[in-house]
């Protein structure tokens, strides 16, 4: 059993969640725009192969009922803070980064579930439970920015200073992170396969927030970005290339970001 996940106002996260939520994903059905159905692990495997699976609403993830008061009872204990006590409804800051129809800004505690339980289909029920413990701790969001450089191929993966990662991409899309979604009817693969692949980290606003306290968030307004490394600041990617240039020998620029 995983250990008790930890919150810093005295409340934890059971250690049943990962559980509740396991369960609850595969007896899930998701249910696509164009009204294709898919079970978890069809959903994990488009995810792994950056193929998109696009939800229509929270009534396109389709949990027994059983299932889903199972999580939500898990929820319920937890999420005091961060729910409306007229609406009920719950602040959600990844709606601002990420959102869509299947993940609204502010949705009740069923369709809070059925959030975690397609994220769950995609990256694991643990890993999904210990983000919410974070994000209960009223931790920012992980941000990554990534930009794809020509000219220069590492040998593994290098952390030149702290918030900074810097990678060369496989050849084939299939090995690609699952974080670096491709358009497919923009660019074709062999365009950023064996490129380097800069990431820069930022943190953003929390992924929880109280509805009342809030008022009203306007959609459009730009997020708070904050460098994990603010010594970072200083760094534009014309100067990190041409400082490339200088170490590799070789002209180095960026491609696409």
């Amino acid at each position: 059993m995983p250990p008790l996940l930890e919150v810093t106002d005295n409340t934890s996260v059971p250690p049943s969640l990962p559980e509740r939520i396991g369960q609850a994903r595969n007896k899930a059905v998701f249910t696509g725009v164009f009204r294709n159905r898919f079970d978890a692990n069809a959903v994990r495997r488009m995810y792994e192969t950056n193929r998109r699976c696009t939800l229509g609403s929270p009534g396109a993830i389709q949990i027994p009922q059983s299932e889903l008061q199972a999580v939500v009872s898990e929820l319920d204990r937890t999420l005091g803070k961060y729910k409306s006590p007229s609406t009920g409804s719950i602040g959600n800051m990844l709606y601002f980064l990420k959102g869509s129809s299947s993940s609204p800004r502010l949705p009740n505690i069923e369709d809070y579930a059925k959030i975690l339980v397609l994220a769950s289909a995609r990256i694991g029920p643990y890993r999904v439970a210990t983000l919410y413990s974070a994000w209960l701790k009223g931790e920012p969001i992980l941000l990554r920015r990534c930009a794809l450089l020509t000219g220069i191929k590492t040998d593994g993966k290098l952390y030149p200073v702290a918030g900074m990662h810097l990678d060369t991409l496989p050849t084939s899309s299939n090995d690609f992170p699952t974080s670096l979604r491709i358009n497919e009817y923009d660019f074709h693969e062999q365009q950023f396969s064996h490129r380097a692949m800069l990431c820069i980290d930022y943190l953003t606003d929390s992924a929880l927030y109280d509805p009342a306290a809030h008022g009203e968030i306007d959609p459009m307004a730009p997020r708070r970005e904050d460098l994990v490394n603010p010594s970072l600041a200083a760094v534009s990617m014309e100067s990190f290339c041409r400082s490339m240039s200088h170490l590799a020998d070789n002209h180095v620029d960026w491609f696409i970001s």
